[in-house]
């Protein structure tokens, strides 16, 4: 199994069927602006309300999604992008159809567009209540049982920022001054798998990082706000270090292993 080029092209990467490399390259496709796509373009046309049947149905029609009641909870928004036409030097309005998966254990959710195949654009990662964090392993959990979820829905991963951004969290000021608190813009200084510690990783990003279920994106596709970072498929990320062994080991230098 190998991801489709329209991954490839998210990514930032052109396939070498002949050394099975990925290679950083800079695209100027829709996808490729997708990657260069800065905060602040995207805002809610309303608030998140419990999907109803109907909303469902035209949801599941549009993306080929179904929903699993079992494990999540669900809503939907209706959002809005401004991105740049690649005909005119103009800003052109999308609607955005954003659905809110809620892991029913942890309360942890994750706010989505689909529209982006085959990678699902994790617009937030929160918590139901950001005031009782629920610890590493919970999330981790969480973060599982969403990627398995989007794997049986046929897609190749998730995407996203790792950002501070104005939603709330628990904050520490006494800990973390220098950030009024918020523990997410603090450096994180965590040890890599050859010994060597981050320099510019802040603590939110080591967050995902440390759950070796994220990889981070080619240096030129990070242009932006935020850590641009991924989560492939349980069955694309063996692939992945099936390919390409070497790139892997790379990208994953700071996951922790259970």
């Amino acid at each position: 199994m190998r991801f489709s080029q329209e991954t490839l092209e998210i990514l930032g990467f052109k396939h070498n069927s002949t050394s099975h490399c990925y290679h950083g390259q800079h695209s100027g496709t829709v996808l490729g602006q997708i990657l260069s796509r800065n905060v602040g373009e995207f805002k809610y046309l309303s608030g998140y309300q419990p999907i109803t049947k109907a909303q469902e149905r035209e949801f599941s029609g549009n993306y080929g999604v179904v929903l699993d009641r079992e494990q999540f909870r669900y809503e939907y928004a209706i959002g809005e992008e401004k991105s740049m036409s690649e005909i005119s030097n103009i800003k052109v309005k999308k609607k955005i159809d954003c659905l809110k998966v809620i892991e029913k254990e942890t309360e942890m959710y994750f706010a989505c567009d689909f529209g982006t195949k085959p990678l699902v654009h994790v617009l937030f990662v929160g918590l139901k209540d950001p005031q009782k964090p629920i610890g590493f392993y919970k999330m981790k959990k969480a973060m599982i049982r969403f990627r398995d979820w989007i794997e049986n829905n046929n897609k190749d991963g998730a995407y996203g920022r790792s950002l501070a951004s104005q939603y709330p969290t628990k904050l520490n000021k006494k800990r973390y001054p220098n950030q009024k608190g918020d523990w997410r813009k603090a450096k994180a200084s965590i040890k890599a798998k050859d010994g060597k510690r981050s320099r510019a990783l802040d603590k939110l990003g080591a967050l995902y990082l440390r759950t070796g279920l994220w990889i981070v994106f080619p240096k030129e596709n990070q242009a932006g706000e935020g850590l641009k970072i991924m989560m492939p498929t349980k069955t694309k990320f063996k692939q992945m270090w099936l390919d390409n062994p070497e790139w892997m080991e790379q990208v994953t230098k700071f996951s922790k292993y259970e």
